[in-house]
């Protein structure tokens, strides 16, 4: 159930979820009703209109947080496409029989060619990269990302080996300041400034340009009194080339562009979207020091135009939300699952370099990298080859859930593909 393009969508939802329980009386619906909600304030009303049947997805946040993820990742966006978009690996469920009463660090290396990714278990809570010795239960059931839930129900089993010698030791992350540019504002941009707060280190700033006479709700005192970061805005034009060389972008780390979808068509904002980011390209050039830009667009035939700007991640918001409805339509529980996957608590996807996990120079097998990470607490679920990342006939270099035995040679360029706690 979509939320209608008109005033108060969500209270449209919310009683159309009352005459479908209506009619179902007792009866229970397989896969539940599959809600959108656009205002996170009406999810209490909806889950209790919902009576337990009804999976709600809330547009504004999950939108946010994919935002966030991608600002903070290059290439995530490419990741999470893959895990969505029924055209490669997805995410499935199975009851592991023949693994009860092992450890997930088993059911990590049980399969070449499925990811394991957590556990679903009989209380059907979800459990996203649980500790290594977290027993497996009858009852329980695997989350891996697999090619089809064929190749998660056959558990075929690897035969490499683990190389030892070439697995270097965890060495921690630094604690370093961020500088991050929001450009633009819509209904989500709250959600995203707190979502990306979460994930900022002290001493981190957040500059936000906003366009002259667009509402901000809530009020820009509130969302600054709320985060940790130093939040400041501004009034100014985002296509106005002085105010973005006005921006100290020399010292920024992270830019995003958000898509003025409330004040304008999905055309429109898409148009002035990507004159912001054609200057931004071109100012980066005479740069000592990059910065990464994620951009939101509206329309999905304004991707292509914007992969010209050579932007790091392109978010189609409508598109993101359309197959997460369709794989939550599939299997009521993925919900929780992207959900976690999205925040910035418990696991969430990055790239990380290579190196840190195995011996530069050195050709090891994935299963090697799998072991690498859960030492670290981490799950690994692919491989992304930098040289490859402009590619787009080549995924951007993206290799999700590769075979364990497939070999890879480890350049510091590249990245290992974890779900990790930071």
């Amino acid at each position: 159930m979509l939320a209608p393009e008109e005033d108060e969508p969500d209270s449209h939802v919310i009683k159309t979820i009352l005459a479908l329980n209506q009619i179902l009386g007792e009866r229970e619906i397989e896969r539940g009703i599959v809600a959108e909600i656009s205002d996170p304030a009406n999810l209490a009303p909806a889950r209790l209109a919902g009576g337990g049947q009804a999976v709600l997805l809330d547009r504004r946040e999950t939108v946010a947080k994919l935002l966030v993820q991608a600002a903070r990742q290059a290439g995530i966006s490419v990741a999470v496409q893959e895990l969505l978009d029924f055209d490669g690996h997805e995410i499935y469920m199975s009851g592991p029989d023949a693994l009860n009463g092992q450890t997930y660090q088993a059911a990590l290396h049980a399969f070449e060619d499925c990811a394991v990714i957590g556990l679903l278990d009989s209380g059907m809570e979800v459990e996203i990269n649980p500790p290594s010795d977290r027993v497996i239960e009858p009852g329980d059931q695997l989350i891996a990302i697999a090619e089809d839930i064929l190749a998660l129900e056959s558990r075929t089993p690897t035969a490499v080996a683990v190389e030892e010698d070439a697995i270097v030791e965890a060495r921690p992350d630094p604690s370093l300041a961020e500088h991050v540019v929001i450009l633009g504002w819509n209904s989500a941009a709250a959600s995203v400034v707190g979502h990306f707060d979460a994930f900022l280190d002290p001493g981190s700033e957040i500059n936000i340009v906003v366009e002259p006479g667009v509402v901000i709700d809530p009020p820009e005192d509130t969302i600054a009194g709320a985060c940790r970061a130093q939040v400041n805005f501004r009034r100014a034009s985002t296509t106005d080339r002085s105010v973005l060389e006005s921006l100290d972008l020399e010292r920024t780390d992270h830019v995003m562009v958000l898509a003025c979808s409330d004040e304008l068509d999905a055309q429109r904002a898409d148009a002035r979207t990507l004159v912001t980011l054609l200057h931004l390209r071109e100012m980066e050039q005479d740069l000592n020091s990059g910065y990464s830009i994620v951009t939101e667009m509206v329309d999905e035939r304004s991707r292509q135009l914007a992969e010209v700007t050579q932007v790091d991640d392109v978010i189609v918001s409508e598109n993101v939300i359309s197959l997460l409805f369709s794989q939550i339509s599939q299997n009521r529980h993925l919900a929780e699952v992207f959900t976690q996957l999205f925040s910035p608590e418990g696991s969430e996807i990055y790239l990380k370099s290579a190196d840190r996990y195995a011996k530069a120079g050195a050709e090891v097998n994935f299963a090697t990298l799998v072991e690498a990470a859960r030492r670290r607490g981490e799950c690994a679920i692919g491989y992304r080859r930098a040289a490859l990342s402009r590619d787009a006939a080549a995924a951007y270099g993206m290799i999700v859930n590769p075979p364990k035995s497939a070999r890879f040679e480890i350049v510091p360029e590249d990245s290992l593909i974890v779900l990790a706690e930071d």
